[in-house]
Formats: structure tokens, C-alpha cells, sequence
């Protein structure tokens, strides 16, 4: 269990391939694949509006804490975060995942 709050900075960019101003809501998801408890597959941790001119590329940057780690222990009754191997991904849902990221807590 961690004792300590963890912190993931995710930092990716998103590009305006088109020929026209453009929004998009990259979203950021967490999963565990060994959880000690049952999990959903994904969990939607974070998200964020970025409108583009055409092609303008721009770095996205968000901050994950301990919030999007844990999982509620019945046992305890009480917020726990596993240590081992969680995935973070983003992409524009949850089934369509343009990258991923492999992320070790202690």
C-alpha cells in the first residue's frame, strides 16, 4: 500500500491536421491490471478542451494525485492505492486510445 500521495505529471501533444479552427477533449484514463480488488477496465480520470488553428500543435499537460490511483477498501473502510503497475492512457474515449503509458507505484 502506498503510504505516500503519489503524483504523475502526463504531458502529450494534440495537433490540428485540418484546414479549419478545431476543438478537441483528449481524455485521461487510469487502470490497474492487478488490482487487489475489482476494478472497472478503465477509469476516466481527466480531460481538458483544447481548440487549435490548423495545424497548430500544442502541448496538454495534467497532474494525476493520489485520487486517481485509489480504490475504496471495504475492508478498511478507507482509501487505499495498491503499489505495482498501473496504465495510463489518453486518447479521444475509451475506446479509442492513441497512447499509453506504463507507471510503477511504490
Amino acid at each position: 500500500v502506498q503510504a505516500k500521495a503519489p503524483r504523475v505529471r502526463v504531458s502529450f501533444d494534440v495537433t490540428n491536421r485540418g484546414g479549419c479552427v478545431a476543438a478537441d477533449v483528449p481524455q485521461l484514463y487510469v487502470s490497474e491490471p492487478s488490482a487487489p480488488v475489482k476494478r472497472p477496465r478503465r477509469e476516466l480520470k481527466g480531460f481538458e478542451r483544447v481548440e487549435l488553428k490548423p495545424g497548430e500543435r500544442r502541448r496538454v499537460t495534467m497532474d494525476l494525485d493520489r485520487d486517481a490511483f485509489a480504490y475504496w477498501d471495504e475492508g478498511t473502510r478507507d482509501w487505499k492505492v495498491s503499489s505495482g503497475r498501473f496504465v495510463v492512457a489518453v486518447g479521444a474515449s475509451s475506446r479509442d486510445l492513441k497512447l499509453d503509458h506504463e507507471v510503477v507505484l511504490r
